[in-house]
């Protein structure tokens, strides 16, 4: 984390809050099908969310119909790497439905 806030990271990040948590994921690589990760589908992801919206101050910067996929990944990639610069929290929130995270913690279900 300590070369994430230096802001000198050679490596595309993205960081977002998720309610109280703040989440610094890798972006980069392909998927299986040969295509560029984009950030937004990095997110939803790693964090198992259904109908994902992700704000910046906020407004809506995804989903976007007026920019592509990739566009929006590279704003959003570009707007972590401003703040890690100027050493600001993350202003990315993430919200949506998280799939198969709900219910008991344990394991166990009592009746």
């Amino acid at each position: 984390k300590s070369s994430i806030l230096s802001g000198n990271n050679e490596v595309p990040i993205v960081a977002v809050r998720y309610g109280q948590q703040i989440f610094w994921l890798h972006v980069g690589g392909e998927t299986n099908d040969g295509d560029d990760l984009l950030a937004q589908n990095r997110i939803a992801n790693v964090l198992g969310i259904e109908g994902l919206k992700i704000l910046h101050r906020g407004k809506v910067v995804f989903p976007d119909d007026a920019k592509t996929p990739k566009d929006i990944s590279k704003h959003l990639l570009t707007i972590t790497q401003q703040e890690l610069a100027h050493h600001k929290k993350p202003s990315l929130v993430v919200m949506g439905k998280r799939v198969g995270h709900w219910g008991s913690q344990g394991g166990h279900v009592h009746r």
